[in-house]
């Protein structure tokens, strides 16, 4: 019924370059598909399937009224012809729905104070140069439309390469800045009309005729970026490098990282975050204008920047709540103009019931240290000690009793395949399969490896599940998964459900072909969970609304260990559970 005829076909079901193949495959010359909704569509192929027929889209109403003529015997010519062209306009300045999205993950302030993606640029539809023996697509052909990130990547590589030869000594620091800065706003979102955000499309659209005389950008240094490291589990540097730089006024503060965006996920109060700009053009002044996020009140100090060309100037940014909202991010900007360019950076804050660190890594056997929090609330606060507990180090023997027995290194043989998934018992000999118990009244649940208890240059992965029916433990659901590179991983779950847990641990690639050894060390924090080794003191009993504090912390004479301990800062249930737990790590093996 096909063969030779132009097929009629509604969308959905499958994907297009499926309707497209199979009527191919019965002889249609080729297809006319419609909508099975009012609203527009654009039909795009995954490039799963080759075909050599052409395929045109339709409204809904045209559809319905091709279909009704067909179905009453009426007989419908279809003429494709390649010199036949309609006129439309496409306005473009839209965010493809398919576009990555920020934010970045809030249960680490290390990348949740990243604005995220940094800008846009066109991706859809683009006319681009194809090789003409495709695997996946239309074969034949030397340009064809293409959409996607591979598409916008060229545009800025293309852009960034102008503005390098403008400025042959610039570094991608002040490149990107260039690029960010001068970026316009005037995007929707798939929708058609609702304004787009700095989660959408970052400090906004590419615009290449401006990039080149951006006025003011963001320098950063390598310091710069080793000290934000130092602030996160996995510094570059050593203890007394980090430390060094502090001395030096280097800030570890994600937020502070110098940028030409501003993030800031936990705002519970004030904070002052640091930027410096260098003028790249004329000597002159430039005067700063804010764009206050709805509920927030940015001051920005000195609000006015005279500078000689070459010339780098200290800002601070004052962001202060007032908002009702709470866990919400809200967004604005902060713009410096010399009458001539105006740099601008997206401004994205998350107020927050009360702000602390997530976690707080400390080393020694005794010590002390502070941990600062800010307070977006006024009433009671009665924070909670938990810990510091001693790992358990798995495999462990006897997973009914209370105390961790077997703290041997377990082996585990090389994946040649690189590739992981899910196996009945008994498992590969790359896949190591370790199972414990989670007691009830957890806050919460770390399983980690690390680089030094492994025998060589690994790079072993964790998967964690949890049991679903009990001991026998045949049935599971994987709550997390780590694949960094090397084998520093770590998985935490606040609140785990009691019962039987496994984790997989995968040896996606060892230095040696005979595999290697590790310890997975894993902790548990209980609700009440006070065994006396960690000292809370100076927790204020009563807060006001932007009040801040530093909490004293002490211990002494530990036994030489990995420990993790935990202040819990409210049973609040309507605060994420990442917010309500400050995580300490203590590396108890150093004096």
């Amino acid at each position: 019924e096909l063969n030779g005829n132009v097929a009629l076909v509604v969308r959905g079901g499958c994907d297009f370059e499926v309707k497209v193949f199979n009527a191919e495959r019965a002889g249609a010359l080729g297809v006319l598909i419609y909508n099975d909704e009012a609203a527009p569509f654009l039909m795009q192929s995954n490039d799963n399937l080759v075909v050599n027929i052409p395929a045109l889209s339709l409204g809904q109403a045209d559809g319905q009224f091709l279909r009704d003529a067909l179905m009453s015997a009426e007989a419908i010519d279809v003429t494709l012809d390649s010199s036949i062209f309609v006129g439309f306009v496409v306005d473009g300045n839209e965010m493809a729905s398919f576009s990555s999205r920020g934010p970045n993950a809030v249960l680490s302030n290390e990348l949740a104070d990243f604005i995220k993606p940094d800008l846009t640029a066109p991706g859809i539809n683009i006319l681009a140069g194809q090789t003409p023996d495709v695997a996946n697509g239309v074969q034949g052909e030397l340009f064809q439309y293409l959409s996607g990130t591979s598409m916008s990547t060229p545009h800025v590589t293309g852009i960034a390469a102008l503005v390098k030869q403008a400025y042959p000594n610039w570094g991608p620091d002040q490149l990107k800045s260039a690029l960010m800065t001068t970026a316009r706003q005037n995007i929707v979102k798939e929708d058609g009309s609702t304004p787009a955000d700095p989660f959408d499309f970052g400090a906004g659209h590419i615009d290449a005729n401006k990039t080149v005389q951006p006025g003011l950008v963001y320098p950063l240094a390598s310091e710069d970026y080793d000290a934000y490291l130092c602030g996160t589990r996995q510094p570059r540097l050593t203890q007394s490098q980090c430390q060094n730089l502090r001395d030096r006024g280097f800030s570890t503060e994600a937020y502070n990282l110098n940028l030409p965006s501003i993030g800031v996920s936990g705002l519970a109060g004030t904070i002052t975050v640091k930027r410096r700009v260098t003028n790249t053009g004329p000597a002159g002044s430039f005067s700063v204008t804010v764009e206050n996020p709805v509920g927030i009140t940015i001051d920005v100090e000195p609000s006015l920047l005279s500078l000689q060309s070459g010339e780098t100037a200290e800002f601070a940014v004052v962001i202060t709540n007032q908002s009702n909202t709470q866990y919400d991010w809200l967004f604005g900007a902060i713009s410096w103009s010399n009458g001539t360019v105006i740099a601008r950076s997206p401004v994205a804050v998350r107020p927050v019931v009360l702000s602390a660190p997530v976690e707080l890594p400390l080393s020694g056997a005794s010590g002390s240290a502070l941990l600062p929090i800010q307070f977006g609330y006024s009433g009671a606060y009665a924070p909670k000690v938990s810990g510091f507990n001693a790992p358990c180090v798995l495999p462990d023997s006897d997973l009914e009793d209370d105390v961790c027995t077997n703290l041997a290194a377990a082996s585990i043989e090389d994946d040649p395949d690189n590739l992981y998934e899910l196996r009945s018992d008994p498992t590969p000999p790359s896949i190591s399969r370790q199972k414990f118990k989670v007691a009830s009244n957890q806050l919460l649940l770390r399983v980690q490896l690390f680089n030094e208890f492994t025998a060589g240059d690994d790079d072993l992965d964790l998967y964690l599940y949890k049991c679903t029916d009990g001991e026998a433990c045949t049935v599971a659901t994987l709550e997390a998964a780590s694949e960094n590179e090397a084998s520093n991983e770590v998985i935490n779950v606040y609140n785990p459900l009691p019962g039987y847990w496994f984790v997989d641990v995968h040896a996606f690639d060892t230095s040696s072909p005979l595999g290697t050894e590790f310890r997975l060390h894993t902790w548990q924090l209980g609700r009440n969970n006070d065994v006396g080794n960690l000292q809370l003191d100076n927790a204020p009993p009563a807060v006001g609304f932007g009040d801040s504090a530093n909490l004293e912390l002490s211990w002494s004479n530990l036994s030489p260990d990995i420990y993790l301990g935990g202040i819990s800062h409210s049973d609040n249930l309507g605060i994420p559970a990442e917010s309500r737990l400050t995580l300490i790590p203590l590396d108890a093996r150093a004096p």
